[in-house]
């Protein structure tokens, strides 16, 4: 078994190839995994496990419907967003409601709502009735 240790120490472009020891399919690679992000000081594991997941996932979607077999690279989803709009109780935020919130009014992409690493911000974005091309809907 290859030992992942080293490669966390440093940045990490591999795009998750440690999560792909022992699996029988591995998807890996900037067309469906987004780059590591770095949380920084802020508690915000779950904003970051579901952007990348609905990234990925959306990722994954796109490659079985692409003609001609080009590919385009994964969508960065804003962290940031999540950890401003989403309800959380105490400290901790739970996974159905970062998913609800995505269902229910879309996600910026991190270039337009970028992460900042801030606790305590205003939610920028209370209401994305208006749909445009500035955020995913799933």
């Amino acid at each position: 078994m290859q030992d992942y240790g080293a490669a966390f120490e440093e940045e990490v472009q591999d795009y998750g190839a440690a999560i792909c020891v022992g699996a029988e399919a591995c998807f890996v690679g900037e067309c469906v995994m987004t780059p590591i992000g770095k949380q920084l000081a802020l508690d915000s594991c779950t904003t970051f496990a579901v952007g990348d997941h609905v990234s990925a996932k959306l990722a994954l979607d796109n490659i079985v419907y692409e003609k001609e077999n080009v590919r385009r690279k994964a969508i960065v989803l804003s962290k940031q967003e999540l950890f401003d709009c989403v309800e959380r109780q105490g400290q901790s935020m739970l996974f159905r409601y970062a998913y609800k919130h995505i269902v229910k009014e879309g996600l910026h992409l991190e270039c337009h709502y970028p992460y900042l690493a801030v606790a305590d911000q205003v939610c920028q974005c209370p209401s994305l009735l208006v749909r445009n091309n500035q955020f995913i809907v799933i």
